[in-house]
């Protein structure tokens, strides 16, 4: 005689392995009816994931232009702070220039105060007297005197030789 206890393990034992058996088989019809439903909601997810990768490709296109124009304004930034710097030199150039002329022009203004300081020094009896008056020009923008020139001052320094007068320009 079989045990009641064993009876009930091997139905029940049976009944599981059917309830798995039922349960795990689906047909095909029940399989398409599930995916159907699915079909619109899968569609739908790929066409945003297309769109999201042609956009990404987009801003890659922007972004790579935008490389590229900052890599010429760096460029040209760097073109432009050269130059600077060589305006730079120049002016610093210019400015010695400057002030070389102006040591000069300050040389030349204390030697014709010197002058006018004695001119308006000489006294009665210094027996100063002004002789004609003559006038040696150089040519524009030059520092040689052409033959006439030459020729005035040559006159003019015959005239002081020897008698003890000094000519100063």
């Amino acid at each position: 005689m079989v045990s009641p206890i064993r009876r009930f393990s091997v139905g029940g034992i049976a009944v599981l392995a059917g309830i798995m058996v039922l349960s795990g088989c689906a047909s095909r019809k029940y399989v398409r009816l599930q995916t159907q439903a699915l079909e619109p909601s899968i569609q739908e997810a790929q066409n945003g994931v297309k769109e999201n990768a042609e956009r990404i490709d987009a801003v890659d296109r922007r972004a790579q232009q935008g490389v590229t124009a900052a890599a010429a304004a760096d460029q040209k930034a760097t073109q432009a702070g050269a130059a600077a710097q060589t305006a730079q030199t120049a002016a610093q150039a210019a400015d010695r220039k400057a002030d070389t002329a102006n040591q000069g022009v300050q040389t030349a203004n204390n030697r014709i105060n010197t002058l006018e300081g004695r001119i308006n020094n000489l006294g009665p009896n210094d027996n100063y007297v002004e002789s004609d008056k003559q006038v040696v020009t150089f040519p524009f923008n030059s520092a040689v005197l052409n033959a006439q020139a030459k020729s005035t001052l040559d006159r003019i320094a015959m005239g002081v030789g020897g008698t003890g007068y000094m000519v100063e320009l």
